[in-house]
């Protein structure tokens, strides 16, 4: 898949946060308001409002832009840490898609870290169905983190006991949580459909 970004002219350059590149995100996000069946929340978000929000970490993080005939498709931005990187922000066009753009930015932030001696790469939290299979399909593994409860008063104790700290997701079965995933995909696919005002300028 990176091979075939080479080959369909995908180019991944090293960017300065400034105003262009700002300007390139806006374009990006705006595409689509619905990503991974779910609405996708940087949608119709102004360019103030995404310069604000994708300037934390600048002192120790690297951008990375995948251009195709020197339009911004996709990005990622890799934030350093002790012994581990993280992919903080990774996206790319969807009309894009077959271009494979995320696949090489994926690859060339493993380079990074493999340049840097950094040995872990962090993806985000564990997914499941086409983000999951994705980070599979790129040797992602899963690393589970154990978590403490501690409730504090009677109401603690009752929220804990009816397992309310918990999503629902991860109470119900897998089998429901696939089927009701699916549903919140084709309606949102469905939404898609309808024009949607775009009021990030």
């Amino acid at each position: 898949m990176v091979r075939k970004a080479q080959k369909a002219g995908v180019e991944l350059r090293p960017v300065e946060y400034n105003d262009e590149f700002v300007q390139g995100i806006v374009k990006l996000y705006n595409e689509s308001p619905v990503r991974q069946g779910k609405p996708f929340a940087h949608y119709g978000k102004n360019f103030d409002t995404i310069k604000a929000e994708h300037s934390s970490y600048l002192d120790r993080s690297e951008l990375i832009g995948a251009y195709y005939k020197d339009e911004l498709v996709g990005f990622v931005k890799l934030v350093h840490g002790n012994g581990v990187s993280n992919l903080m922000n990774i996206i790319a066009m969807i009309s894009h898609r077959d271009k494979a753009p995320t696949n090489a930015l994926i690859a060339r932030a493993v380079e990074i870290c493999a340049q840097r001696g950094v040995s872990c790469l962090h993806y985000g939290l564990w997914s499941k169905r086409g983000l999951g299979d994705f980070k599979k399909h790129h040797a992602f593994e899963r690393l589970d983190v154990v978590r403490y409860f501690v409730p504090l008063n009677f109401r603690g104790q009752l929220a804990l006991s009816l397992k309310l700290h918990r999503k629902a997701a991860d109470i119900l079965p897998e089998k429901v949580v696939d089927v009701l995933a699916e549903l919140r995909g084709k309606w949102n696919a469905r939404k898609r459909l309808t024009p949607q005002p775009v009021t990030g300028q």
